[in-house]
């Protein structure tokens, strides 16, 4: 059985493999990447109903983990997706919050967005310098 997390599959022996990357992928991929600038060109009624949709999401889930994504400074529409979904606490029903990178500042950057949700002491948080040891410790991480 595998245990899929973004690229990386953890099998049930232990055995870490990398899935397939996109470009080793057959055909033409159909998708946008929008980078972490602070303009994003994001007015297309497609991106407004994404936006609304992850910003509903974001208040449903109960877990969230972050693996590897920094909330880059210069990413504020990024950014404000989350502000604007924890706005509220009583709108959220996270629970656990899982961060998963090597870089110390980037782990304190999506604390800082994070900042409402982790006020209330029933949010569990728990941090990762290395994707292994999450991993490792699934699925307890997640409970």
């Amino acid at each position: 059985m595998d245990r899929s997390i973004g690229n990386y599959r953890r099998r049930r022996r232990g055995e870490c493999v990398l899935k397939q990357r996109l470009h080793q992928q057959h055909g033409v991929p159909r998708f946008s990447i929008i980078p972490p600038v602070w303009n994003k060109a994001i007015e297309s009624p497609v991106y407004a109903h994404l936006w609304r949709r992850a910003r509903w999401a974001i208040r449903q889930a109960h877990t969230i983990v972050v693996i590897g994504f920094s909330f880059a400074p210069t990413d504020l529409y990024a950014q404000s997706l989350f502000r604007v979904a924890f706005f509220r606490q009583d709108r959220t029903r996270l629970r656990r919050l899982v961060i998963v990178s090597p870089d110390k500042s980037a782990r304190q950057r999506v604390r800082q967005i994070f900042d409402v949700p982790l006020t209330d002491h029933r949010v569990v948080l728990r941090q990762y310098e290395r994707l292994e040891e999450f991993a490792d410790a699934l699925p307890a991480a997640l409970t």
